[in-house]
């Protein structure tokens, strides 16, 4: 098959779901990331055949055939709605490829923002954060922070595994009220040098933060009062489903994406109650937000006794991201 009927027939096959600008992205990340096909070659070289390319750039399959039914079927998955990141198994984020599947949400290039800011507040030169913004990848060497880290409602460990990452002086974890979840998290690999230094990596437990007793549990769990909580919690209403793609509502898993028209804010509350608590005194809050509330989180924020609470742009220019601190006097 050439390259050139593969992008053809992913036009064709994927139109009820997306644009053409849509499925032919879709269709060049798949031969991409399955062939090892450079991305620009559809364009510089159409009448290539597809196990050609794939060989010359060392990639090649055993079976041809083999190689365009891999091809084929995922394109077969993405017809009927499944995210291309639960087809190829995974996602990148800060530069790294993080393990996902069902049952847990595919992190987001907003996302990457939280981190930033957090790196921001911890004394990372703008110069560093501006090289990262650019390529995604955190420049060696790392600063010196060794504080705690918790990361609330993890789910891939997205978050966790990259401030690990970022400050590997730092003792971070993460928690979560999904068994899944939790298992892909505590399975991401993001760094080849810390697979037999288990004391570098995130340490993930259970704990549902709409539990009376969620901050008790963490406590339990961490060794010291956190000088960071990062949260990027459920924050789509209900009455926003119908404006989210089926390759979202029918495959990433709802109780980490909605909470009710009714009570939108109900992970901040009990996320900034048990911060409130458990963070050392000057200690850092800093949240995802649903872009339609940020003002609603600020008075949510300053009435549990936070501090400093600011409110940043996302990529898009978006009100997405909050930062607040524990009044430095505060136990």
């Amino acid at each position: 098959m050439y390259l050139k009927e593969f992008m053809e027939k992913a036009s064709g096959t994927l139109s009820r779901l997306y644009s053409r600008e849509e499925s032919r992205a879709l269709a060049v990340r798949l031969i991409e990331e399955i062939a090892g096909i450079p991305r620009y070659l559809p364009l510089t070289e159409p009448f290539a055949e597809i196990s050609e390319a794939a060989a010359r750039y060392g990639k090649a399959r055993s079976d041809t055939v083999s190689l365009e039914n891999h091809l084929i079927r995922a394109l077969e998955r993405l017809e009927k709605g499944e995210p291309v990141q639960y087809i190829l198994g995974y996602e990148y984020f800060s530069g790294h490829k993080f393990k996902v599947g069902p049952g847990v949400l595919i992190p987001r290039p907003e996302t990457q923002e939280l981190v930033r800011l957090v790196c921001r507040d911890l004394g990372v030169p703008e110069s560093r954060i501006s090289r990262m913004e650019k390529t995604d990848v955190f420049p060696r060497p790392f600063p010196v922070f060794r504080g705690v880290v918790l990361d609330v409602c993890t789910g891939s460990g997205c978050i966790a595994h990259s401030l690990a990452y970022i400050f590997p002086g730092a003792r971070v974890y993460g928690c979560d009220n999904s068994a899944v979840a939790l298992q892909i998290a505590r399975e991401q690999e993001i760094d080849s040098s810390r697979k037999e230094n288990e004391a570098g990596k995130p340490v993930f437990f259970y704990c549902d933060v709409l539990a009376d007793n969620a901050a008790e549990i963490i406590r339990q769990h961490l060794p010291c009062r956190p000088d960071i909580i990062v949260s990027n919690p459920p924050y789509v209403c209900e009455k926003e489903k119908e404006a989210m793609h089926v390759n979202v509502l029918g495959y990433e898993p709802e109780e980490a994406l909605f909470v009710p028209d009714s009570d939108p804010l109900r992970f901040y509350e009990r996320i900034a109650s048990a911060a409130a608590l458990l963070l050392v005194p000057g200690g850092g809050l800093y949240f995802e937000i649903n872009e339609n509330y940020p003002s609603r989180v600020v008075s949510l924020l300053e009435g549990k006794g936070f501090e400093k609470v600011a409110v940043f742009p996302d990529i898009n220019g978006k009100s997405r991201m909050i930062s607040a601190r524990k009044p430095s006097g505060k136990i």
